[in-house]
């Protein structure tokens, strides 16, 4: 078949598989507009997020051996509105009130995208391949559908560095946290010196103990010994001295009365 006719099959079915993402500039040359797939958990994102997107726009230039030779390709990455997304407008910043506006606190609330230029230049490495490998087949459909894939599965692996990340920042703090109630680790050593403390604590106690005991004691002995007559009479310390000139018991049995 004649090359050009090859082109202009070519572009009449990719006009029909990208109807809006197709842009014709000349016969030999269009731009594809491709919208990577983002992370399952970017759904938990809010929507003025999702109404921002990443698109990746492939351009094709044929050049006259086509499909003999391979097209020139070029990479550019754009920013673009989801139109899509309006209605949910409302009731996400509703939700975004409730949550006290602190998900842009977490870097979690921030979508993953695709880098320029180092992610433009693996995207564009990759298409190239692509094209060498189909050489002598009509392969911009190949070459659409490998930068896309590509470009999601940056965008996945990128997520996941993130979630890990995010992961192990819980985990240190989690960590941080639990030694706060475990305390210090008990060693052979440690204990010991604890030991070791412990009784020099206890003897310095009994020490001080016994030491205050004897001041206590001896201090009641200085007061009575300072005591006043009239403070001995009442604590019934006095000796009775007519008491002690008294005969005993066995002297009056031995009495005799005189007649």
């Amino acid at each position: 078949m004649d090359p050009a006719e090859e082109r202009e099959q070519e572009l009449e079915l990719l006009q029909s598989m990208y109807p809006d993402e197709l842009t014709v500039i000349s016969d030999t040359e269009f731009t594809i507009l491709l919208v990577p797939e983002p992370p399952a958990n970017n759904d938990l994102l809010p929507s003025r997020h999702h109404r921002q997107q990443q698109a990746v726009v492939v351009k094709i230039t044929y050049s006259e051996s086509y499909p003999e030779t391979v097209p020139e390709i070029d990479i550019e990455l754009r920013e673009i509105i989801n139109d899509e997304s309006d209605d949910d407008d409302d009731d996400d910043n509703e939700n975004d009130n409730d949550n006290g506006g602190k998900e842009g606190d977490n870097i979690s609330a921030i979508p993953v995208s695709l880098e320029k230029p180092n992610d433009a230049s693996k995207l564009l490495s990759r298409a190239n391949d692509e094209a060498q490998e189909n050489l002598g087949l009509p392969s911009v459909f190949a070459i659409t559908s490998a930068v896309k894939d590509l470009a999601e599965q940056i965008l996945q692996d990128r997520q996941a560095d993130r979630e890990r990340a995010r992961d192990e920042a819980i985990r240190q703090e989690e960590e941080l946290e639990q030694a706060k109630f475990r305390g210090t680790t008990v060693t052979r050593e440690s204990f010991l010196a604890w030991h070791r403390a412990f009784r020099a604590e206890q003897q310095q106690r009994q020490k001080q103990d016994h030491h205050n005991k004897n001041a206590a004691t001896n201090a009641v002995v200085g007061d009575e010994q300072r005591l006043t007559g009239r403070e001995i009479f009442e604590k019934g310390l006095q000796g009775n001295k007519e008491d002690d000139d008294l005969p005993s018991t066995d002297d009056i049995k031995n009495l005799s009365i005189n007649k």
